[in-house]
């Protein structure tokens, strides 16, 4: 079982699993099954993702977009939406894979975890994106 365990930056003993790491982040991060301190990926890593995220989504967007404006016939060969929000979540995956794999683990303080708690609000624009994603494909008659 130690095989899936990755080095804790707080003890430097092979104490977080894989899946925590990988669902740790600064607001919400990782504890040490040896000496029970937060870890997590650091801010730097996520501004980097979440910026790549963006571009991403951007991009979709627009490919949606000019895909909606386009003529009947245009429309007709182009690529379904539903492939392009395959493409972007495949995106995802392979970012997160990556920040999982290659990403340092740094570590935190209890004081640092709980300002970050309080300024937390990921799931409030995710589903923000998500709504409006799904009004714009109705918008579009998808």
């Amino acid at each position: 079982m130690a095989q899936h365990l990755l080095t804790c930056p707080h003890c430097d003993r092979r104490g977080i699993r894989f899946w925590a790491k990988y669902w740790a982040r600064p607001h919400s991060p990782a504890a040490c099954q040896h000496c029970d301190q937060a870890s997590s990926i650091s801010d730097g890593v996520e501004t980097a993702s979440t910026w790549l995220y963006l571009i991403a989504g951007f991009w979709g967007l627009s490919i949606f977009m000019m895909q909606a404006m386009s003529s009947s016939e245009a429309r007709a060969d182009a690529a379904h939406p539903i492939w392009i929000l395959i493409s972007l979540l495949l995106f995802y995956f392979i970012v997160e894979a990556a920040k999982v794999f290659w990403a340092p683990l740094k570590a935190f303080s209890d004081s640092e975890v709980e300002k970050r708690k309080s300024s937390s609000n990921k799931i409030a624009i995710a589903i923000a994106i998500i709504l409006i994603s799904a009004m714009l494909l109705e918008q579009c008659g998808y």
